[in-house]
């Protein structure tokens, strides 16, 4: 006997049948959690925080933009005309699926305009926004509505889909020289209320971004639905030009981009641009302005290489 009075065969039994039962538990926990990587996968993959902090910057991005990311097919090869990597929808899908099956993202459909065929797009719950936000320096920032024009969206980020891979390629090239990071901002993010020149101003593009070099290109995405009258784009190009000035960037490092789907908006650009003595730009389509934004971060990094060689020659 004990000195509570229960025998030790008890004692002994009873703490068996607990250990067993405590056992169980583990192992049924054990299943749980395989039964889990087997459905969802790895808990969290490099690719997928790279992924989050897309859509934290993109705001919302079509599955077919996020392929082009992070999803390159098995072959990896490159497109001879525009460099850029062929990529799986499939593979994008079917882990998008269990990023949603494991509360990161949610999920939506919209169909463009002109088009019959409904498209997935993603974005992040409020919880992993509101992460990402914190990593971004922005604590506190409140969770944004979705794009209302969801289309116009769309063909503004196929340019920072398109142009995304190939800038990190080239600029983890920029290891071990001082430069800061590329920044894409969206709508949301690069829309800027300020005081200038005596009056209240306020700047909302399409995007903007903010080169390693300390430059900045703002894009203006001119689609075909938008069909904007030509006092907008003019007003687009003052706009712009103010903010310019406001922020201190010369004409040389800071620049407007016109993404156009037509013709019409073209005419109507050039024609902006040409009454602007101050604000310079380049317009053109979507490929265009892609190869334009990769011409200028291949030549960031051949600059600074050139300039690393001639220090260790020094």
């Amino acid at each position: 006997m004990t000195d509570t009075g229960i025998s030790e065969e008890y004692t002994t039994e009873h703490t068996a049948v607990v250990d067993q039962d405590s056992r169980k538990k583990a192992q049924n926990s054990d299943q749980k959690r395989t039964q889990n990587r087997r459905k969802y996968g790895p808990r969290t993959t490099n690719r997928d925080h790279l992924l989050k902090r897309s859509l934290y910057t993109a705001l919302a991005l079509p599955t077919e933009q996020i392929a082009k990311m992070y999803f390159p097919s098995a072959a990896y090869k490159k497109d001879p005309g525009t460099e850029e990597l062929h990529y799986s929808e499939y593979s994008a899908k079917k882990r998008l699926y269990k990023l949603l099956g494991k509360g990161v993202l949610l999920k939506d459909h919209y169909t463009p305009l002109g088009e019959d065929r409904q498209r997935t797009y993603w974005f992040l719950t409020q919880n992993q926004y509101r992460r990402q936000a914190y990593a971004a320096g922005r604590p506190g920032e409140s969770y944004p509505p979705l794009p209302e024009r969801l289309t116009h969206h769309f063909k503004t980020t196929e340019i920072y889909a398109r142009i995304q891979p190939s800038f990190e390629e080239l600029f983890a090239q920029l290891d071990g020289y001082v430069y800061p990071e590329w920044r894409w901002e969206n709508e949301s993010h690069a829309t800027t209320e300020y005081f200038f020149g005596g009056e209240n101003k306020k700047h909302q593009p399409d995007a903007r971004v903010h080169m390693p070099d300390g430059k900045m290109f703002i894009i203006e995405r001119q689609t075909k639905e938008s069909r904007e009258a030509k006092s907008v784009v003019k007003d687009k190009v003052t706009r712009a030009d103010s903010y310019r000035s406001y922020r201190g960037y010369s004409k040389e490092d800071a620049k407007l981009l016109f993404a156009c789907d037509t013709e019409r908006d073209k005419e109507y650009v050039r024609e902006a641009l040409q009454e602007s003595s101050a604000m310079k730009g380049v317009l053109g389509d979507t490929d265009t302005i892609v190869k334009y934004l990769l011409t200028r971060a291949r030549e960031i990094v051949e600059q600074a290489q050139a300039a690393g060689e001639a220090e260790e020659a020094v």
